[in-house]
């Protein structure tokens, strides 16, 4: 038989809103596998819309849930513990506040600062020798055994974002968050993506199958296709139409595998 080895594959696309404006794509994904592939973990952060630059938050989330995790498995607490997420979260929380007391001054207070930069759900996956765990914070859809779990939308369209953490001590992120925990099959596959992904034709699982998730860069390909405008020719008028992309949001999907050892690493 031959050895399993664990797959982490991720990819984002600005979707066609924010390419008509040019404007940043706000959401970040990432993945990383521990070198003895014991466990690995995959990361979906998607910055606040109605923000200026919620991307920068995203791209630094992305990295901080990344070490909090690694921190906390390195203390020996497995993540299907009660006191895992809270821990993790507490983690992230004291770097976010970190951060905004580094860039926050006078002329940017610091309420301000966490409104325009660091506003971002929050998506978390571990796979953990033969189990999972999956951590939603926010807006969002992960692909667990098969089964696709919604999560939102919330009410007014306003999620529970971590760095309310940093203006309001009662709020307790690990709380309200949706925890999903269960056993992973030899071959098993968890997905999780930011809810740009509902307008991908046939969504999730539409999107992660085996082909795109062979080849490294298949995921990215096949949402920038989606993503991409493309053009008509009208000929009783003779024009030519440009038919906006289909993905309109941006998107990020991020993905681990059990798989054989034949499969094309990263």
């Amino acid at each position: 038989m031959m050895p399993l080895t664990l797959l982490g594959r991720c990819a984002v696309v600005a979707g066609a809103r924010h390419r008509s404006v040019a404007r940043n794509c706000q959401d970040a994904a990432a993945t990383w596998v521990a070198a003895d592939q014991r466990w690995g973990l995959a990361v979906v952060c998607d910055g606040c819309g109605s923000q200026p630059a919620s991307e920068f938050g995203a791209l630094w989330g992305r990295l901080a849930w990344q070490q909090a995790v690694q921190r906390a498995i390195g203390a020996g607490i497995v993540p299907t513990a009660c006191e895992f997420w809270p821990k993790v979260c507490a983690d992230v929380a004291a770097g976010l506040a970190a951060l905004a007391q580094q860039c926050s001054s006078s002329e940017v207070p610091t309420i301000s600062f966490v409104h325009e930069h660091l506003l971002f759900t929050s998506l978390v996956a571990v796979m953990y020798d033969q189990t999972l765990s999956v951590f939603a914070l926010g807006d969002g859809t992960a692909l667990v055994a098969g089964q696709v779990h919604q999560f939102g939308p919330w009410p007014d369209n306003a999620p529970p974002y971590l760095a309310y953490a940093l203006l309001d001590p009662t709020f307790a992120p690990a709380a309200v968050a949706t925890t999903i925990t269960c056993n992973v099959e030899a071959t098993g596959i968890v997905a999780i993506a930011s809810d740009g992904i509902d307008d991908f034709p046939g969504g999730i699982e539409a999107l992660v199958i085996e082909r795109n998730v062979r080849n490294p860069d298949g995921l990215r390909r096949t949402l920038e296709l989606a993503a991409r405008p493309s053009e008509q020719i009208d000929w009783p008028e003779q024009r030519v139409m440009r038919i906006a992309g289909r993905l309109h949001d941006d998107t990020a999907v991020a993905v681990l595998q059990w798989a054989t050892s034949n499969v094309e690493a990263i």
